[in-house]
């Protein structure tokens, strides 16, 4: 039996930890762009990668240049892994073939930053079994990130209250890249803390304050997505779990005291003026009327020389048009959808199938599904939605398989997946855009790769 040692386990742990913070540095830098974003160059938004290349060297070397193979390993994990994870590979390798064929017309830096950015995490899979070694690593790696993201949410209270001018109109970025991640980021982590609640025997003063604190979060992030997200992925936790009265009752009080608490701070105040403005105005709005051109001017940057990289990079849609609403609203919604059915309309079979050839640069909605229609096409959307899909089923039937055997912790933390990974794919996909940003992208991953390879103490067989 093979021995891991614990440091490639302290190293992955400092790698999340260097993920969630990456982003922070946007409060050391002058800030231009509209004032939210700061001025840094492309040299070192590439340079965020490479402690993921780190991790991936010495994790495939301890592997295989030791001539270890994961099954040698002491957590196995699911039995059908391995296929699984030939599915998930080959998906990507579509997606960079994919990706390789816009190179001809696309601006290479958009191709590499946006269309390829998922790709590197190919080697995930493999790294895993080094990461888990048992199911106290599993839950110990979830806690570590709900520590990380207490501190993050206690941050982001402080810019909330004390340094507006961190923010964006009052909405919490936190060290995110706009509050629309850190709310995504906050619901996920107050799922998996309810999860954990009402199906874990040991009572945890901790993840309750942790529910709470992520609930807050939720709140000064002023996303509408994500609490739409909180609210169906709390109530789907709940109607599957059917936790006892008492207990549900103490979270109850615990989140009703809170709401007053955030109430007497004005945590609701920001999204309470953000949804009336985007529903008050919806009906005198005229559709065709939410947008206007955009006037693109020479940046002045050098192409396809080094010195590309000393210049800052401000991803420049190739969209025809901007939306005029302050507020991520109705109108615009019904516009990116009208927008996506026109395109598909007159698009060719090939476009549709791998992307918009005609495009220079990425096209952006606030929406992942459509941009990967647009940008990569029909079979790459189909594929990322039917990974996404297996995780949440496979992640549900490991929750009853870990239940039966009154494995309370492994079931918390396998519901808690398979309802973040439901809220993303079903709402946060179709109401915000985030899959090719930075961290959130990866830790989508990780969420997912982790509730596929966690093994139920029996046959494995998530099916029967």
């Amino acid at each position: 039996m093979y021995s891991l040692s614990t440091s490639y386990k302290i190293s992955f742990k400092a790698f999340l930890l260097f993920a969630i913070l990456y982003n922070g540095y946007r409060y050391f830098f002058p800030w231009n762009n509209g004032g939210q974003s700061p001025s840094m160059p492309l040299y070192f938004h590439i340079l965020k990668d490479m402690p993921w290349a780190i991790i991936v060297f010495f994790g495939l070397y301890k592997l295989y240049g030791n001539r270890i193979h994961p099954v040698e390993l002491l957590y196995k994990g699911w039995k059908h892994y391995g296929r699984w994870t030939t599915f998930f590979i080959t998906a990507h390798l579509i997606l960079l073939a994919v990706a390789v064929l816009h190179l001809f017309h696309k601006n290479p830096i958009d191709v590499l930053q946006r269309d390829i950015k998922n790709v590197q995490y190919i080697f995930l899979p493999f790294i895993i079994p080094l990461i888990i070694r048992d199911e106290n690593d599993a839950e110990k790696l979830i806690s570590w990130i709900a520590k990380i993201g207490v501190s993050v949410s206690v941050f982001g209270y402080y810019t909330y209250l004390f340094i507006p001018s961190f923010t964006w109109d009052n909405a919490v970025l936190s060290t995110f890249q706009s509050p629309i991640c850190f709310g995504t980021f906050s619901v996920v982590l107050f799922l998996i803390s309810l999860s954990r609640i009402v199906l874990s025997r040991a009572d945890s003063l901790f993840w309750h304050l942790a529910m709470c604190i992520f609930y807050g979060s939720i709140l000064i992030t002023a996303s509408v997505a994500a609490v739409i997200s909180m609210i169906v992925g709390s109530v789907l936790l709940l109607l599957i779990s059917r936790p006892r009265v008492d207990i549900l009752k103490k979270a109850g009080a615990f989140i009703v005291v809170t709401s007053l608490i955030f109430y007497a701070f004005g945590f609701f105040n920001v999204l309470a003026a953000k949804v009336n403005n985007s529903v008050s105005a919806y009906p005198s709005r005229n559709i065709n009327n939410t947008y206007e051109i955009i006037d693109k001017k020479s940046s002045g940057i050098p192409s396809l020389s080094w010195d590309v990289l000393k210049y800052p990079y401000h991803p420049s849609p190739d969209n025809a048009y901007q939306f005029k609403i302050q507020y991520t609203s109705i109108s615009a919604r019904k516009a990116y959808f009208e927008e996506i059915v026109s395109y598909l309309k007159t698009a060719s079979f090939k476009n549709i199938l791998l992307g918009d050839f005609s495009l220079k640069n990425h096209f952006e909605y606030d929406n992942v599904y459509f941009y990967f229609i647009k940008n990569d096409g029909i079979i790459v959307t189909v594929l990322i939605f039917s990974l996404l899909m297996s995780g949440i089923f496979i992640g549900y039937n490991k929750f009853r398989r870990f239940r039966k055997t009154d494995n309370n912790n492994m079931a918390s933390l396998s519901l808690g997946i398979t309802a973040s990974l439901f809220i993303l794919t079903f709402i946060q996909f179709n109401l915000s855009y985030f899959f090719t940003i930075y961290p959130l992208n990866f830790l989508t991953y990780f969420l997912l790769i982790l509730v596929c390879f966690m093994n139920p103490p029996d046959t494995g067989d998530v099916r029967s």
